[in-house]
């Protein structure tokens, strides 16, 4: 039986953050993760791979057409990676979200874990962490930055600091070292092309 989470559960291990921003994207957001980018690849089947970057703790986004919405946060402390699968579903309010634990597992680099008894099955690889690169400070051009951004191919949108996909790539480059930058696999470059955008925030959204 899946365990559902509730915020109390959370507390120690994920806390609220900022405003704007989703009640899941909350809940599964660590803010006491060290600052490194966690590069992994996630391929949802049926075969839908999706190259990722997010800040360690920063929860990505797997969205289906057929409504279904996933998050899968990477956390790595003490030299060990970690990554919770959670799926996110409509609240009690219009515009609320619930969500549930579906799987944590330990990630070890190179090493790709299949979790069979999901539905969509996910396949993830730990590809890399690197530190946070330091950037020039920037006149900012929109009311918030741009911490995630999304690509979508066929059925599926995914969102995070980075994505790369069949279809096209995106990068919220003042958030995250952008794949295929100096240092990182080629990939995504900074800004996006191809496929379907789009950068910014996660909706907000209250219980």
């Amino acid at each position: 039986m899946r365990k559902r989470f509730t915020m109390a559960a959370a507390v120690g291990l994920f806390v609220v953050v900022g405003q704007g921003v989703s009640l899941a994207q909350q809940a599964y957001t660590s803010t006491s993760a060290p600052p490194l980018i966690v590069r992994l690849s996630v391929v949802a089947a049926p075969g839908v791979p999706a190259t990722v970057a997010l800040r360690n703790g920063q929860m990505g986004r797997w969205s289906r057409t057929d409504g279904s919405q996933f998050g899968l946060t990477p956390v790595v402390a003490n030299g060990v990676a970690q990554l919770l699968i959670v799926e996110i579903t409509p609240g009690t309010t219009p515009g609320a979200e619930r969500v549930q634990a579906l799987a944590t597992v330990t990630l070890a680099l190179d090493k790709t874990v299949a979790f069979p008894k999901l539905n969509p099955l996910f396949e993830v690889t730990l590809l890399g962490t690197s530190p946070v690169a330091a950037r020039p400070a920037q006149a900012s051009t929109s009311d918030a930055p741009c911490t995630t951004c999304c690509v979508t191919c066929g059925e599926w949108t995914v969102c995070a600091c980075a994505v790369q996909m069949d279809c096209g790539s995106c990068c919220c480059k003042e958030h995250c070292t952008c794949l295929g930058e100096v240092g990182e696999p080629a990939g995504c470059a900074a800004g996006s092309r191809g496929g379907a955008l789009s950068t910014g925030p996660a909706p907000a959204v209250m219980r």
